[in-house]
């Protein structure tokens, strides 16, 4: 199962990179949400994408808004949100954009392990051919 790294941490993106491979998972990397957009935009399959909050030229919050504007077009895809704000700091609007956009959120620190769940569970939902 292909997984999509975006974050503008190349140290984050090695790391989750290089554990999601040793699991098992075909890993790409992008620096920014315009370079995920970009990338989904000619992606061939269904992507899981980890999707840091925080980012230059483009951050994950704007992505959600483009992804929850475009279902059609980025419904094959499964979005997980990585944020250091807890549940209790998020937005009323931010809320709504993860309900909007169907999208877990993995609060920072996160264990590896959990990362791991949260794939396996967003790969569960990735309809084939879809």
């Amino acid at each position: 199962m292909p997984v999509l790294l975006v974050d503008d941490n190349e140290a984050i993106r090695y790391a989750l990179g290089l554990f999601l491979s040793e699991e098992g998972y075909h890993v790409s990397e992008c620096p920014n949400g315009q370079a995920c957009l970009d990338f989904l935009d000619i992606a061939e399959e269904a992507y899981i994408v980890l999707l840091d909050a925080t980012m230059p030229v483009m951050d994950g919050w704007n992505v959600l808004r483009v992804v929850a504007t475009a279902p059609e077009r980025y419904s094959g895809h499964q979005f997980l949100l990585l944020t250091a704000l807890s549940a209790q700091q998020l937005t009323a609007e931010q809320q709504m954009l993860l309900q909007a956009a169907k999208v877990q959120t993995l609060y920072k620190p996160f264990d590896l392990e959990d990362v791991l769940s949260a794939v396996q569970n967003a790969s569960a939902r990735i309809v084939p051919g879809g």
